[in-house]
């Protein structure tokens, strides 16, 4: 992590298109095929309810879930045909994606104008904000292969999770092993010297499964300089393995790996702060494990769980700053829920226990700030949840955290939702506290010439509150709805000075904004999915006035229309995504904000099973060959073309 690296994710501290804006009013959810977890079913009564795993600390149905919930599943996944999921999440509502360039370029994901490490982020049951890049995750090395479903929870879930769900939290899960056998290869080539491949092979019974999946992603890439003629080019390696064995009623074990080795090669700034060619390289190592037991005692209604996870990062840099950080996360999580009864069905009225440890080492080698440093946390969190009655729904949470190196954190939260069940109306509310405490990078520092580390910082605390309403229309085939949000951060980290030297805010940072979505089913054939987000984020200025917050455009919006042809053999996407214009500061002497653009990527994809085995796809990226430019100075791609085969199940 050099620098440059250091400094883009840094530099984060701190008109809606009108074409869409119509389209939205006619079209009035979830862009990209998704289902929001905001929505009910609205298919039919015979249709199984659509679970979601994170909005609380036990699976809920996602209409008894009143947090504001995305959900991509695998077959919207796989219609997008996006390589990398930061190009899914970037039309989610509430979400806000800065990539400095090509695929696998560092990539920050920000929910509801809040910064990328207040979002937690877990992959097959293990956290995987990294301590070795200031607690987030880059998404720029997370490929779509094999990914069965994203979900994403907006808002404070810290009562739940813990100190990086400041924001909210999002869970990915991969797909599981199916069938007595099943498997699959791809392979894929098109603009920028890209290409990828990839296979899995699983296994399936009534008492468990297993499934292998390894996938490989290459391309020559651009360069990042707006007039620079290096292009940077992007590898990665993915391989994951999950399991699991029944013994019999009630009792379970599992476990999950997933290696990712990538290296990304990327371009330096001048003294003005402009992007020039450079011959800069990381290479990253990515390890996750998790192993976990389930048991389930009175006839189901006691419910146990005990997961071990490890989490092994190295990052690399050879060029003009080298330097190598790395970080080990164990954690050990136990949990136990217990159906309450009382004339309600134990998933209905219920009391959990949560208790995680949490133990973070962190290494780093710069040449002149070489360090070793550790903590560890310990957390308890109680929710107690019921519905009283089958059109409602509440939850409410405490939780206390013990870390080695701050002072206790005790954090809550509550929920309601009510369904008018003759009108199809449903009302839903959350309110809550949230924390993020500092990380190693913002304590520490890594170099006395350009950042410097302040082991004095307070952990950041916000409250806040959103309530939504949803609308069924057309028989249950439209589902329309609209959310506020309004947060408060005191405490906010924020750099200061030069060199820069991260701080705490005395005054309190405000963050609000709204939610719109849509989605319907036009016919049985044809899908719509819409959403338009409206967010605010402004910081005091330390003059008794406030700052918006760079790299946080205030519109965004997104539609996706999808259509299956040839009883489903077939399938055509079309998916637009608006970014509206927004603040970045430039790190030229002196340090300067200026406005990036606004921009409109248009993607394409099509797909044809020829045989139930075979199938061939293509797809166009950026069809309008847009200027995007998320990060102050650095270029993304234009358009490209993209076409591949598939052969065997799945993607």
């Amino acid at each position: 992590m050099p620098y440059l690296f250091a400094l883009s994710c840094w530099s984060g501290r701190s008109g809606l298109l009108p074409a869409a804006a119509l389209l939205f009013a006619l079209f009035p959810s979830c862009a990209t095929g998704e289902t929001s977890a905001d929505d009910e079913q609205t298919a039919s009564e015979e249709e199984v309810a659509t679970i979601v795993v994170t909005a609380h600390r036990t699976p809920v149905a996602i209409g008894d879930a009143a947090s504001s919930v995305s959900l991509l599943e695998e077959a919207a996944i796989g219609q997008r045909q996006q390589a990398f999921a930061a190009d899914l999440l970037r039309d989610l509502p509430g979400v806000g994606l800065n990539r400095t360039s090509t695929n696998g370029s560092l990539t920050q994901v920000r929910v509801r104008g809040a910064e990328a490490n207040h979002l937690l982020v877990v992959i097959d049951g293990v956290e995987v904000n990294d301590p070795a890049s200031g607690d987030e995750f880059n998404f720029g090395s997370l490929t779509n292969y094999d990914i069965a479903a994203i979900e994403l929870v907006r808002g404070p879930q810290s009562a739940l999770w813990g100190s990086d769900a400041m924001a909210g939290v999002l869970n990915v899960k991969t797909r599981e092993g199916q069938d007595p056998v099943a498997g699959g290869v791809f392979l894929e080539g098109g603009s920028f010297g890209t290409r990828s491949g990839g296979g899995r092979v699983s296994t399936g019974s009534t008492r468990g499964h297993l499934a292998l999946s390894a996938s490989r992603f290459e391309t020559d890439g651009i360069s990042a300089a707006a007039s620079g003629t290096e292009k940077d080019g992007y590898d990665n390696t993915t391989v994951g393995l999950n399991g699991r064995y029944r013994f019999g009623e009630g009792f379970s074990l599992g476990f999950s790996s997933r290696y990712t080795e990538d290296t990304i090669q990327f371009d330096g700034t001048d003294s003005d702060g402009v992007a020039i060619d450079a011959d800069n390289e990381t290479d990253k190592e990515l390890l996750l494990v998790s192993v976990d037991g389930a048991l389930a005692l009175l006839d189901g209604r006691w419910e146990n769980g005990l997961r071990f996870t490890y989490l092994d990062t190295d990052n690399d840099t050879i060029g003009d700053f080298p330097s190598r950080y790395a970080a080990e996360k164990k954690g050990v999580y136990f949990q136990s829920s217990l159906g309450l009864g009382v004339g309600l069905a134990p998933s209905d009225h219920r009391l959990t226990l949560g208790i995680d440890y949490e133990d973070e080492d962190y290494s780093q080698r710069t040449g002149f700030a070489d360090q070793d440093q550790s903590l560890d946390n310990l957390g308890v969190a109680l929710e107690y949840f019921v519905k009283p009655l089958a059109q409602l729904s509440l939850s409410a949470s405490v939780r206390h955290d013990d870390n080695s190196d701050f002072e206790g954190v005790t954090t809550w939260r509550g929920t309601g939702s009510y369904r008018i069940e003759s009108s199809g109306t449903r009302f839903k509310a959350t309110a809550g506290s949230g924390q993020k405490r500092p990380g190693f990078l913002e304590r520490f520092g890594f170099s006395p010439d350009f950042f410097v580390g302040n082991p004095e910082l307070k952990p950041e605390k916000s409250i806040g509150f959103d309530i939504g309403i949803e609308q069924t229309l057309l028989a249950g085939r439209m589902l329309i709805g609209a959310t506020y949000f309004n947060e408060q951060l005191e405490d906010e980290i924020v750099l200061v000075g030069f060199p820069s030297t991260p701080d705490n805010l005395e005054e309190k940072s405000k963050r609000q904004g709204a939610e719109l979505e849509l989605s319907a089913l036009l016919s049985e054939a044809l899908t719509l999915g819409a959403n338009y987000t409206y967010t605010s984020s402004r910081q005091p200025d330390g003059a008794g006035g406030d700052v918006r917050e760079i790299r946080r455009p205030r519109h965004q919006a997104a539609i996706n229309l999808n259509h299956e042809f040839y009883a489903g053999r077939g399938n055509v996407n079309l998916n637009l995504s608006y970014t509206g214009s927004h603040t970045d500061t430039v790190f030229s002497f002196p340090a300067r904000t200026v406005t990036l653009g606004s921009y409109t990527l248009a993607n394409v994809t099509a797909e044809y099973a020829v045989m139930p085995w075979f199938t061939v796809f293509a797809r166009a990226e950026n069809l309008f060959d847009e200027k995007q430019e998320d990060v102050a100075g650095f270029q993304n791609p234009g358009r490209g073309f993209y076409a591949g085969l598939r052969f065997g199940a799945g993607r």
